[in-house]
């Protein structure tokens, strides 16, 4: 009888401590979901147009229209574009959502993956914005005072995956919006009151709209309501084993290096793990990066307009146009690799049509031609090796190449199995890539690694910071039990892959 009991108390106890876990979880799914995120109400009210335009981003006159050159659809990606749309007719213009996107491609205004160039749309005669840092209650005030709509960047349902929707006035204490998933208008509340982002577009002369507005995002991923793209997830569990030593007092920097090895310091209780000579974790380690503090500067010599998210810049060559952005970073750094150690048959990557480059018949001198879809080689240079002619060769994969290509060249791995030259991937839009660019131990075998990106527009190659704790730039094999966040992006679980480069 005694025994039965206390096989009872004992499930019972197994099972209170597994609500406890799930519960915890369920806390910590919640904040990390809704951080970053402000609440908003309105605190005046402005009246809803009787001519508001109502479009949907799956209208079947325009739902199968690429985005740019990209391979996503207005169907599955289009909700930025149809919130633009309907703010600009409502004014006045009179454009749907189809014909924007049409606009938007003559003129450039997408990336090679969708996502939209800010700076570009101002270049459109008539067209106007105002791109807010973060996301206030303020700004969403001030567009409409201004007679202008806001559009905001939501959660469907408020804690699914990011959208677009456009603020049109309010209505008995609540924002109304256009929904380009809906046929009928809105309540913010639908999506939790709780906004991300803030944009303002219009067609007229330019206004300042906010005073206040110091630091405008110059590029927003068109993240959208499209299945299986959710770019924030909970990667903070409560990990005991493999989790980050305390580092208040431990000075991970030594601004006298000039090497990634020697700039960055291991953990405390962690050892860099063994690089055999002459590959590429040794490459890596021994690679030069700029003076303690340096900026990261795009391709044009301007400044990012962020500058919190990195703690070591690469002396990586960047080109002067806008193509070396996230996954053109990772094939340049391969091919630095593989041309340093003479490993010149290794230099080759896949365009996203799926054409093999290889730069081996590059110096042979034969070059590519890209007719639509359809890209050949042509013999019209004479054989030249010079690092010149290597450049000219990546500028080229770098125009035809991206995420969605490198994701074919790849491979699922465990993060206890990530090493040197493993990336974290998302293919298409919103795509992007960041680099293991090294990794140390603990004496149970327990990794972190450091994180490596380029970014849109173009700029130079960096390390990243951990936003789980700034002053500590490592990520811990104990802190991604599933997604894993970085100062710029969210990466869904099973994101570390492994490339066919080194093959």
């Amino acid at each position: 009888m005694r025994r039965r009991r206390a096989r009872r108390n004992r499930n019972y106890k197994r099972i209170f401590g597994m609500l406890l876990v799930v519960l915890f979880l369920a806390i910590g799914f919640l904040f990390l979901r809704l951080r970053n995120g402000e609440k908003v109400h309105p605190q005046k009210e402005y009246a809803v147009s009787e001519t508001v335009a109502m479009f949907r981003q799956d209208d079947v006159l325009w739902a199968d229209d690429r985005i740019g050159e990209s391979q996503f659809t207005m169907r599955t990606s289009g909700c930025l574009v149809s919130c633009i749309a309907s703010a600009v007719s409502t004014q006045g213009l009179e454009i749907t959502p189809g014909e924007l996107n049409q606009i938007f491609t003559a003129n450039s205004v997408y990336d090679t993956e969708g996502n939209i160039q800010w700076r570009v749309i101002e270049q459109i005669d008539g067209f106007q914005l105002e791109v807010f840092d973060g996301a206030k209650e303020a700004y969403l005030q001030s567009c409409l005072e201004a007679g202008k709509y806001p559009i905001v960047r939501v959660r469907v349902k408020g804690l699914g995956n990011y959208h677009y929707v456009l603020i049109v006035g309010t209505e008995d204490g609540d924002y109304i919006c256009m929904d380009p998933l809906q046929d009928e208008l809105t309540k913010l509340a639908d999506y939790g009151d709780r906004v991300y982002a803030v944009r303002c577009v219009w067609y007229g002369e330019p206004e300042s709209i906010w005073q206040g507005n110091q630091g405008a995002v110059e590029l927003e991923s068109k993240v959208d309501s499209q299945p299986g793209v959710d770019a924030e997830t909970d990667s903070a569990s409560d990990v005991e084993a493999g989790a980050a030593p305390e580092a208040e007092t431990y000075n991970f920097i030594n601004a006298d290096g000039d090497t990634l090895a020697t700039r960055i310091k291991t953990p405390e209780g962690y050892s860099r793990t063994e690089a055999e000579e002459g590959s590429l974790t040794e490459f890596l380690r021994e690679y030069a990066v700029k003076p303690d503090g340096s900026p990261v500067i795009l391709y044009d010599g301007d400044e990012k307009w962020n500058q919190d998210a990195h703690v070591a810049v690469f002396e990586l060559p960047i080109e002067a146009k806008d193509l070396q952005q996230c996954a053109d970073s990772v094939m340049r750094v391969y091919a630095e690799y593989f041309w340093a150690t003479e490993q010149y048959d290794k230099i080759e990557f896949h365009f996203t049509n799926g054409f093999l480059a290889s730069y081996n018949k590059w110096r042979e001198g034969y070059r590519i031609s890209v007719d639509g879809n359809d890209v050949s080689w042509k013999k019209s240079a004479e054989y030249d090796a010079s690092y010149e002619t290597f450049v000219k060769y990546l500028r080229m994969v770098f125009a035809y190449a991206g995420t969605l290509s490198m994701e074919q060249e790849s491979e699922k791995i465990e993060v206890s199995e990530a090493y040197v030259g493993d990336v974290v991937l998302k293919g298409g839009s919103p795509g992007h890539v960041v680099l293991v660019v090294d990794v140390c131990e603990n004496e149970q075998g327990e990794r972190a690694f450091l994180l490596a990106q380029g970014y849109m527009p173009a700029q130079e190659f960096h390390v990243l910071k951990n936003p789980l704790h700034e002053k500590d730039p490592w990520y811990y094999e104990g802190e991604i039990s599933g997604d894993i966040e970085t100062p710029e992006y969210y990466f869904s679980e099973g994101s570390f892959k492994r490339l066919s480069y080194l093959d």
